[in-house]
């Protein structure tokens, strides 16, 4: 008796289902037709019902869902042959449809998009004589100009490295020439110091004098010994660039120090 009652429950909730989705279908309500079907579907697995589930996609445009579920009608549906020959000629409708579909999609993809009269969809080229790109030829005739702006550039730059090279070794001859001088003369002094020997004033004035000389002369000598070592780093610098562009004349600068009666700085190149 309970099992009686229960089927008819279910039959009951079967029915009232699959008329909501009637119903709805008949309103063009496709989504809820669908919803309400599918829900009937769980309640009893008719496969008629998949056919219907099947005719919402369709009517949607949705063909690759309708054929989906006419497919599976057709392999659950053991009878209906009525209805088995729609759903398949649903089925070879639908795949003329979609390879239709898919051969236009491939030629839109080629041609661009259309007009509905098939005509491509037309798009306009600006006036290309008004900002014309840069030509091949504009480039390529570019590029030497470039190269001897470059080149000129590198020229004035090893130029003014000559220049700071030779000012630089200049001011270490002058101080060389300053520190010998101040030495010589600091000599003097202390000599003439150790002559005095009545007046021990002045002999401390020249002891203090030479002293003095002596001092101002180290000073030199090592500001000047300084601008030597600047020198030839300017030097070492340039020729070390211009071994980087070989197309540049060599030039040559050397800084000799000199020992003898004199000590100083010789400085000897080739521009």
């Amino acid at each position: 008796m309970l099992c009686a009652l229960s089927a008819t429950a279910t039959a009951d909730a079967f029915y009232d289902t699959y008329q909501r989705g009637l119903a709805a279908f008949k309103a063009r309500d496709y989504a809820n037709a669908r919803s309400e079907f599918l829900r009937a579907y769980d309640l009893r697995p008719e496969p008629v019902i998949l056919f219907n589930v099947a005719q919402t996609y369709r009517l949607e445009l949705s063909s690759e869902q309708a054929l989906v579920y006419y497919k599976r009608f057709l392999a659950e549906s053991k009878i209906a042959e009525d209805l088995r020959d729609e759903a398949q000629g649903y089925v070879a409708a639908l795949q003329v449809e979609q390879k239709a579909r898919e051969a236009k999609t491939k030629i839109e993809a080629n041609d661009g998009p259309k007009e509905r009269d098939g005509t491509p969809v037309k798009v306009t080229m600006p006036p290309m004589d008004r900002h014309r790109p840069p030509s091949s030829t504009t480039a390529s005739s570019a590029a030497p100009v470039d190269a001897l702006r470059d080149a000129r550039d590198d020229g004035r730059a090893r130029n003014s490295t000559r220049v700071l090279t030779i000012a630089v070794a200049g001011a270490g001859v002058v101080l060389l020439g300053g520190a010998v001088g101040f030495g010589l003369s600091g000599s003097s002094s202390y000599n003439s110091a150790r002559n005095e020997l009545m007046d021990q004033a002045r002999r401390d004035s020249l002891y203090s004098d030479a002293n003095t000389k002596r001092h101002v002369a180290l000073g030199m000598a090592a500001s000047g010994l300084a601008c030597g070592g600047v020198a030839a780093w300017l030097y070492f610098t340039g020729r070390a660039a211009e071994n980087r562009s070989p197309s540049v004349n060599s030039a040559r600068v050397d800084v000799v120090p000199v020992v003898g009666a004199a000590m100083g700085l010789a400085i000897m190149g080739g521009f």
